[in-house]
C-alpha cells in the first residue's frame, strides 16, 4: 500500500503543491551554483592564458624589435636601384609593425588587471569610446543614455567598447542599412548591461562559441571575430577578470547583438 493512500484528495494536493513551490528555488540554487562555478573555471582559465600571452608578448616584442634594426641596417646597404629587396624589407617592416602591436595587445588583460578598480560611469566611458573610434559617415550611430548606476571597472572598459563598435562597423561595411545602437541598461540589482546592437552580416551559430579564442579567425571574414584573431579574446579577459562577462548573439543575415554585462558599485 503506497503512503499517500492514507492522505485525504485535498492533502495529496496541498502536498503536490508545495513540492511544485519548492522544486523551482531548488532547481534556481543549483542553476546559479553552477553558472558561479563555471564562471570562476573561465576567469582561472582566462589568468592563466593572460600569463601565457603576457610571456610570450615580451618574447615578441623584443624579437621585433631587433628585427627593425636589422631591416635598417640592410636599407644602408642595398642600394636604392635594388627595387625588388627594398620591396621586400618593405614587408618586413610591415609584418614587424603586426608583432609589435600584437605585443602590446597580448599584455592587455594583465596590464589591466594590475589596473585598480573602482565605481565607472558608464555612460562617460561609453562617449569616450564613441570619439575614439573611427566610424564612418554612412554609420547611423545611436548612443542611448540611460540612468543606470556606476560599475565596478576601470579605463581598460573604453578599450573594450572601442573593439566592440569597431567590430560592429566592420561587419557592416557590406550591409545595405549601417545602423548601430548602443545603450546601457540594467539587468537586475546587481548587474548592468552595455547592449551593441548592429545590422551587419551577422555570425554563423558554430562560430559564435570560437570567437573568444586567441588567434581564432574566420578566413576572409576574420576581422568580424577581433582584431588579428585577439580582439575578442582579449575583451572577454578583461571584463572577466572585473567580474563581469561578454556575450555575442548574432543571426546570419541580420545583425548581431554583443552584451557587456558588469557588476554594479556596491553601495
Amino acid at each position: 500500500m503506497q503512503c499517500w493512500e492514507y492522505l485525504t484528495e485535498s492533502e495529496v494536493e496541498k502536498a503536490m503543491q508545495l513540492a511544485e513551490e519548492i522544486h523551482p528555488d531548488e532547481q534556481r540554487e543549483s542553476e546559479d551554483s553552477r553558472r558561479g562555478q563555471e564562471h570562476l573555471a573561465e576567469v582561472e582559465k582566462l589568468k592563466y592564458l593572460g600569463v601565457l600571452a603576457g610571456g610570450v608578448a615580451h618574447r615578441v616584442g623584443s624579437k621585433s624589435g631587433l628585427i627593425r634594426l636589422h631591416v635598417q641596417k640592410l636599407r644602408r646597404l642595398i642600394p636604392q636601384e635594388a627595387a625588388d629587396a627594398h620591396a621586400v624589407l618593405d614587408k618586413i617592416e610591415r609584418e614587424t609593425e603586426y608583432l609589435t602591436e600584437l605585443s602590446d595587445v597580448l599584455f592587455m588583460p594583465a596590464n589591466a588587471a594590475e589596473t585598480p578598480v573602482g565605481p565607472v560611469d558608464v555612460n562617460q566611458f561609453l562617449a569616450q569610446a564613441v570619439r575614439q573610434a573611427i566610424i564612418p559617415s554612412d554609420v547611423e550611430l545611436t548612443l542611448h543614455k540611460e540612468n543606470v548606476p556606476s560599475v565596478v571597472g576601470n579605463r581598460w572598459l573604453v578599450e573594450v567598447f572601442v573593439e566592440l563598435i569597431t567590430n560592429a562597423v566592420t561587419a557592416m561595411s557590406k550591409s545595405e542599412k549601417k545602423r548601430l545602437t548602443i545603450r546601457p541598461q540594467p539587468v537586475d540589482e546587481s548587474r548592468i548591461a552595455v547592449v551593441f546592437e548592429d545590422t551587419g552580416c551577422g555570425i554563423a551559430p558554430e562560430d559564435i562559441s570560437k570567437l573568444f579564442t586567441l588567434f581564432y579567425t574566420r578566413g576572409e571574414s576574420e576581422d568580424l571575430s577581433g582584431r588579428g584573431g585577439y580582439g575578442l579574446w582579449y575583451s572577454k579577459s578583461i571584463v572577466t577578470r572585473m567580474g563581469g562577462d561578454l556575450q555575442i548573439e548574432s543571426e546570419v543575415g541580420k545583425g548581431t547583438t554583443a552584451r557587456v554585462l558588469l557588476p554594479v558599485e556596491p553601495s
